[in-house]
C-alpha cells in the first residue's frame, strides 16, 4: 500500500506550496525502503503508461532500490521539470506574475545589460521607450510588459513600426539559450526569500487557472495554467521509498522550482536550475562561472544540464573535459525529459531514459533510433517514449526527417534513419 494516496495527490493541487511534503524516514532519517522488504514500491497500476514503460520503470526500481542487485549509492534519477513534471512552463507563469504585479525591478541608471548582457540594441530602445523611468520598478501598461514577456517568450521585440526583431544579440548554443535566461533575470535585485514568495505565488495563480484559460499579457493572450502530472508524482514518491537519489534539472530560474518543488519528495538541495550570482543580498542578472564557462556564458540546458550535474550534484570539475568525457562521466542511472533540450543527459543515463513525445524531432530522433536499435555505450539500458499525459498529440503526420548531423555531439549515434514513423500516440 502506498503511503502517498491517490487522495494526497488530488490535495497537492491546492494545497499551498510551502506547506510541501515530507519524506517518509524512520528515526535516524534513512528511507524506510532500506529496511522494510514488503512495502510495495511498483508504480500505481491504475496510472495509464504507455507500452512496456510500466514494466522497464518497476524494474528499474526493484534492481537499483536500496538492497537491489544493482543498488548503487552515488547512482541517481535526473527529471527535467517544465513540460515533464508539470504541464506546461511555470517560467511562463513567473515572467508573467512577475510583470503584471509590478515586481520587475528597473536596473540601476536605466542600464538594461545590468539585466542581460545580451539584450540587442532593439530590444534596449523598446525599454527606454516602454518602460523608462525612475521608479524602483517597471510599469505595469501594455506596452512594458509585452515587451518584458516577448523578449522572454518569443526571444523577440515588437518595434514601433510593428515589425519584430531579435530581443538578445546572440542565439542559442549547447549551453546557452538568452531568452530562458532573460526569465530567471526579471528576478534581479531581489532576494532568496522574496523570490521563493513571489515563484510561491505564481505556482498558486497557474495551478489555479483553467487548462484552455487565456490570460492577457502585454499585447496578446497565454495559456498559462500549470498541473503537476499523476504519473511523475507517483513514480518520484516510489523512488523515494526505494531509497533511491532523484534531482530535477531544469532551464527555469532554480529558486523558482526550488518553490514549486516543494509539493514533491524533492529537497531544495536536488533542484539543479538556472544559477545566477548575488550581490550584497541579492540576485543580479549575472550567471555563475561553471567549468570552462566564465559568468553569463551557460546555464542549465542542453549538455549544461550535464555539466551542472557533474559540478554541483557529484562534485566533479568539468574543467577541460570533452562534451563526450562529460556525458559519460557521470552517475545517472536514469533521465526523463521532453525535449530536445534533454537529450544530453538522457544519454548520459546508464540504466533508462524515458520522453514525454511532444514531437520535439531533436528529441525524438535519437530516442525512437535507441528504441528501435539499442545504445551500444549503454547496453542493456531501455528507452521508452510515452505520450503526453494531458492533451497528448496525435500522430506526427509524416513522421521525423532526422540527421546525424543535426543531433548534438556526445550521442554516439554515426547513422540514423532519414525518415522516422511517430509511432507513439494514443489512438
Amino acid at each position: 500500500m502506498k503511503r502517498f494516496s491517490y487522495l494526497s495527490w488530488v490535495l497537492l493541487g491546492t494545497l499551498a506550496l510551502g506547506l510541501g511534503l515530507g519524506a517518509c524516514a524512520n528515526a535516524e532519517g534513512t528511507p524506510e525502503a532500506s529496511e522494510s522488504t514488503e512495502l510495495d514500491l511498483s508504480i500505481n497500476p491504475s496510472l495509464e503508461w504507455y507500452g512496456n514503460t510500466r514494466q522497464y520503470l518497476d524494474q528499474f526500481i526493484k534492481e537499483y532500490r536500496v538492497g537491489g542487485e544493482k543498488y548503487d549509492p552515488e547512482g541517481y534519477v535526473v527529471f527535467d521539470w517544465d513540460n515533464t513534471v508539470i504541464y506546461n512552463d511555470i517560467e511562463n507563469c513567473f515572467v508573467a506574475y512577475m510583470a503584471l504585479t509590478g515586481h520587475v525591478k528597473r536596473p540601476a541608471g536605466n542600464d538594461w545589460k545590468l539585466m542581460s548582457a545580451y539584450v540587442s540594441p532593439d530590444l534596449e530602445a523598446a525599454l527606454d521607450s516602454r518602460c523608462g523611468g525612475t521608479e524602483d520598478t517597471l510599469p505595469t501598461d501594455d506596452a512594458c510588459i509585452d515587451t518584458v514577456f516577448r523578449a522572454y517568450y518569443d526571444g523577440e521585440v515588437l518595434k514601433d513600426d510593428e515589425t519584430l526583431a531579435d530581443a538578445f544579440t546572440v542565439g542559442n548554443s549547447k549551453v546557452l539559450q538568452p531568452a530562458y535566461l532573460w526569465g530567471g533575470q526579471v528576478g534581479h535585485g531581489w532576494s532568496h526569500p522574496q523570490l521563493l514568495a513571489f515563484s510561491k505565488a505564481t505556482a498558486d495563480w497557474c495551478l489555479a487557472l483553467g487548462l484552455e484559460e487565456e490570460v492577457p499579457v502585454g499585447f496578446d493572450t497565454y495559456h498559462l495554467a500549470i498541473r503537476f502530472y499523476e504519473e511523475i508524482f507517483d513514480l518520484m514518491v516510489s523512488l523515494e521509498e526505494a531509497g533511491i537519489t532523484q534531482i530535477i534539472s531544469t532551464a527555469s530560474p532554480e529558486y523558482l522550482v526550488e518553490a514549486a518543488a516543494k509539493k514533491l519528495p524533492i529537497t531544495p538541495a536536488a533542484v539543479l536550475g538556472v544559477k545566477l550570482e548575488q550581490e550584497n543580498g541579492v540576485y543580479t542578472g549575472r550567471t555563475v562561472a561553471m567549468g570552462d564557462y566564465a559568468s553569463n556564458q551557460m546555464i542549465n540546458y542542453q549538455l549544461g544540464k550535464v555539466i551542472e550535474a557533474l559540478e554541483y550534484f557529484e562534485g566533479v570539475d568539468t574543467t577541460g573535459m570533452t562534451d563526450e568525457e562529460i556525458i559519460n562521466g557521470t552517475h545517472i542511472l536514469l533521465g526523463l525529459g521532453d525535449s530536445d533540450t534533454d537529450v544530453q543527459f538522457l544519454k548520459a543515463a546508464s540504466a533508462g531514459a524515458h520522453a514525454w513525445n511532444r514531437q520535439k524531432t531533436g528529441l525524438m530522433c535519437p530516442m525512437y533510433h535507441w528504441m528501435e536499435n539499442g545504445d551500444p555505450d549503454r547496453p542493456g539500458k531501455f528507452h521508452a517514449i510515452s505520450p503526453l499525459p494531458i492533451n497528448p498529440k496525435d500522430q506526427k503526420e509524416g513522421g521525423y526527417t532526422c540527421n546525424v548531423e543535426d543531433l548534438p555531439a556526445g550521442l554516439g549515434i554515426t547513422s540514423i534513419d532519414a525518415n522516422i514513423v511517430d509511432s507513439v500516440y494514443w489512438p
